[in-house]
């Protein structure tokens, strides 16, 4: 295809909350104190955004777990059209692409879906990589009907090709398996030798992410790049010192947070020092860090044993 193509890389997210049981338990226990619903419509707001945090958790470790050992994906069909001679230019199908990778991202608990849009001239394909906790982030890409060949396709065959090649394209994307394959642009003819991060660096760089709850799209496009698997070796520097600065900053970020979620539960500023200090001298963690996480993730879990550890001191 000779067509412009125009690349969205979204990662829109969609969240389904995996734990529904989570707020009403604390709602049936925030009720049974008897609390006001104010009070308790905060501690659900607390927990579905706790919820929320861990599933997009969930979806980015998952994909970090399928990267470690991705399946290997073999080109399966010759593009007459740039083969010369001996050599063959290979591309991998649409049909060998999906029925590769598919089983390897239901083992991690992923999947991927296509949305198909029509205006005018253009056609849209989206393709939607999801976790069965309810997280999930797209690409979108766009192109004219593939009128290559001349008149030797019908309409719906040029309708048809283009859907083919974008499903393959957002699906390749999408998954982060774009740049290993390359058969987009080149019709199976790579360019150059360029040497990504290896499994470690991407890991170390996906943990980064999810540790400082960081824009992950954002981040991609400051790297230039659709997937974090995608970044060169020349570039990890590049990538982990913005990440490595945010996570030095988030001591004093999270301290206000929790200020700010204490003031939302009706407690002065001491007290919610009190509850900080309880919780970090209690903590299985062993940095404050971690510990300020678990505080503004589960503030009201840790707020009521707080309360029935100062009822026991003073029953003693």
């Amino acid at each position: 295809m000779t067509e412009e193509i125009k690349v969205y890389d979204k990662r829109m997210s969609h969240e389904i909350i995996p734990h529904v049981e989570q707020p009403t338990s604390i709602v049936m226990a925030a009720i049974s104190k008897g609390y006001d619903p104010a009070f308790i419509e905060k501690m659900m707001d607390l927990a579905e955004r706790n919820e929320k945090t861990e599933a997009r958790k969930a979806f980015y470790n998952a994909v970090a777990d399928f990267k470690k050992k991705p399946p290997e994906v073999l080109k399966d069909k010759e593009n007459t059209q740039f083969s010369k001679g001996d050599k063959k230019a290979m591309y991998v199908s649409l049909g060998n692409l999906v029925k590769t990778i598919n089983p390897a991202l239901g083992e991690h608990g992923l999947s991927a879906s296509w949305e198909i849009e029509q205006a005018e001239k253009i056609i849209k394909v989206t393709c939607r990589l999801s976790h069965r906790f309810g997280h999930s982030e797209a690409v979108t890409m766009e192109a004219p009907p593939d009128t290559s060949g001349g008149n030797s396709k019908t309409p719906i065959q040029q309708i048809k090709s283009t859907v083919t090649y974008l499903k393959a394209a957002t699906f390749e994307s999408v998954t982060g398996l774009a740049a290993s394959d390359a058969n987009l642009d080149d019709d199976g003819n790579l360019s150059g030798n360029v040497e990504y991060i290896d499994e470690k660096q991407q890991a170390a760089i996906t943990d980064l992410l999810t540790t400082t709850e960081s824009d992950v799209p954002k981040f991609l496009v400051f790297m230039k790049v659709e997937s974090i698997d995608q970044i060169k070796k020349a570039d990890y520097n590049k990538a982990i010192a913005p990440l490595n600065t945010k996570l030095s900053k988030m001591t004093d970020d999270q301290v206000k947070r929790i200020v700010k979620i204490g003031a939302e539960f009706q407690l002065s500023l001491s007290e919610t020092n009190e509850v900080i200090n309880f919780y970090i001298k209690n903590n299985q963690y062993g940095d404050t860090y971690r510990a300020g996480q678990a505080l503004i993730f589960g503030f009201s879990t840790i707020l009521d044993r707080f309360l029935e550890s100062r009822e026991k001191s003073d029953d003693n």
